[in-house]
């Protein structure tokens, strides 16, 4: 599979095939690729720690204490991500269309001053991300690592985010299979 044959976003679930702890059984949002390369955030790691035990005063106040923090990635681990079914203000980025990030703390009290609530969330606080040099995702997916998905904002973005490996390999006919071959098609 080539990165021309993908349009970000879109989503990858990890193959029971994959070996790799950092990505065993997560599901990712991809907001980035191309020729250059590939940039994710991993969705369905939720931490087991408050954002008032891992975040300063400064960027926690304000914040509900059921926020969630998700773990998007080993890179920039010392960084936050909001990532947004919508713009909530103007520092927010569209990354590909229907996906939004922003990196400024001002956004914190926006997206997330109210307890979670409902099925999906507008917004999911994520730190750190993953990213891929040139044609290395390609491979990977070819290589049977990873099966590709729609990107559905409402399932990106569920609050059952514990399930959503289980739920992506059922979305994809996968649920009760234990192994795999190639897959380089988009369910």
């Amino acid at each position: 599979m080539k990165s021309s044959d993908l349009a970000a976003p879109y989503m990858l679930v990890a193959s029971p095939l994959m070996n790799d702890p950092k990505f065993a059984r997560t599901v990712m949002v991809i907001g980035h690729h191309d020729e250059t390369g590939a940039l994710g955030w991993v969705v369905n790691r939720v931490l087991d720690v408050t954002v008032q035990d891992v975040l300063p005063d400064r960027l926690s106040s304000g914040l509900h204490p059921e926020t969630p923090l998700r773990l998007g990635g080993p890179v920039g681990a010392t960084g936050l991500t909001v990532l947004l079914r919508d713009p909530l203000s103007e520092d927010v980025t569209e990354v590909a269309p229907g996906l939004f990030a922003c990196g400024n703390a001002d956004i914190l009290p926006i997206a997330f001053a109210e307890a979670p609530a409902g099925d999906v969330a507008a917004a999911i606080l994520v730190i750190g991300y993953a990213g891929w040099g040139a044609e290395q995702l390609d491979q990977e997916i070819t290589d049977g690592w990873w099966f590709v998905l729609r990107y559905d904002p409402e399932f990106a973005f569920t609050h059952a985010a514990i399930d959503l490996w289980d739920a992506s390999m059922e979305r994809l006919g996968l649920a009760s299979a234990t192994a795999f071959g190639r897959s380089e098609h988009i369910h």
